[in-house]
């Protein structure tokens, strides 16, 4: 697939995008990733440097500066969470159920609420605001085979898988046109978070050529 251009300036963001681009923008000194060139596939930003270029994962990226911003967020109370209009019955494993019922004060500090236990069957009744209109049921079964998956390394607190969760589903994902201001505001915020090279789960963000190689490959001796 050719690489996708940048939209222009004055191109309006697709619905709901504009929410997840709401923060307060970091600092642009800050930038260690260059200047934005543009969107490739409508995944990866690349940006250049003076000696590098650099191909970013969109949806990680996002996910890194979500988890961190949340995270802090945590140490105020707990995260803004949705009243369902129709609260949700689902129905659980007997060792999904267990889970969550031990999980729940920490679920509940994200924005998730659980009422109404009847054996292996729960009553959703909200859940993390910036999880809202995500389908409510599959929601809490996918953050239970989520949080539970087996890890490489260092095992991880149940409040970061949780929350690890929360930040993968609400970033921007692969396919979604973005536009320059947004690319360059996502690499500023991701340049000043503690971990940018990798995403909570893990997987890297950022790829990198060196332009010295770039050129000696192709015998540009300035």
């Amino acid at each position: 697939m050719a690489p996708a251009l940048p939209q222009a300036a004055d191109t309006p963001a697709p619905a709901g995008q504009a929410l997840l681009f709401h923060e307060t923008p970091a600092q642009f000194s800050a930038v260690t990733f260059g200047a934005v060139i543009g969107q490739l596939q409508e995944t990866f930003i690349v940006s250049a440097s003076d000696d590098e270029i650099f191909f970013l994962d969109q949806h990680v990226a996002h996910e890194r500066v979500i988890f961190e911003r949340l995270l802090a967020d945590l140490d105020t109370g707990p995260l803004a969470s949705q009243e369902l209009l129709f609260p949700q019955p689902v129905e659980l494993g007997a060792g999904q159920a267990a889970l969550v019922q031990e999980w729940t004060e920490t679920l509940e500090g994200l924005g998730f609420r659980l009422e109404g236990w009847s054996g292996s069957t729960v009553v959703l009744r909200a859940v993390p605001a910036l999880l809202r209109g995500q389908e409510p049921r599959r929601l809490i079964e996918g953050l239970v085979e989520d949080v539970n998956r087996p890890r490489k390394g260092e095992p991880q607190p149940l409040l970061h898988r949780a929350l690890s969760f929360v930040a993968c589903h609400a970033a921007i994902k692969a396919h979604a046109p973005l536009q320059r201001e947004e690319m360059a505001r996502l690499i500023a915020d991701l340049a000043v978070t503690t971990t940018p090279y990798f995403c909570p789960h893990g997987r890297p963000i950022v790829s990198r050529l060196s332009l010295r190689d770039i050129k000696r490959e192709l015998g540009r001796t300035w």
